[in-house]
């Protein structure tokens, strides 16, 4: 799912907080029911940017259900050089991992192709 914070509710009295927390509730359920996974992109908060640091899972947008609800959370950060540009590398890093490590992996980042690899 292309991305979290784009998917409306039916109940407009609620706030987006709470809108988000029960879309995350029932694709949780949704995929304990159908014993699939699912894989939601969500929006972070700008402070990393404005801090100039790696995301973690704190930064998702929205609600603390996202990280409540999620078995595992992939963050993606392009790292820069000190004076801002691109080093050509993308950094992958498990914020949340219920069934395992948490861990940080450094990949080669192709813009032109937008490929990571």
């Amino acid at each position: 799912m292309d991305y979290l914070q784009l998917v409306s509710s039916d109940d407009k009295r609620a706030s987006r907080e709470e809108q988000l927390t029960a879309i995350s509730r029932e694709l949780k359920l949704l995929a304990m029911d159908l014993d699939i996974a699912v894989v939601a992109a969500a929006q972070l908060n700008r402070s990393n940017v404005k801090d100039n640091r790696p995301p973690t899972i704190a930064d998702l947008r929205g609600s603390g259900s996202l990280e409540q609800d999620a078995d595992a959370v992939i963050l993606i950060h392009h790292e820069t050089e000190a004076d801002g540009s691109p080093t050509g590398m993308v950094q992958l890093a498990m914020g949340k991992n219920r069934f395992g490590a948490q861990t940080t992996i450094e990949l080669p980042w192709r813009a032109h192709m937008s490929r990571v690899g």
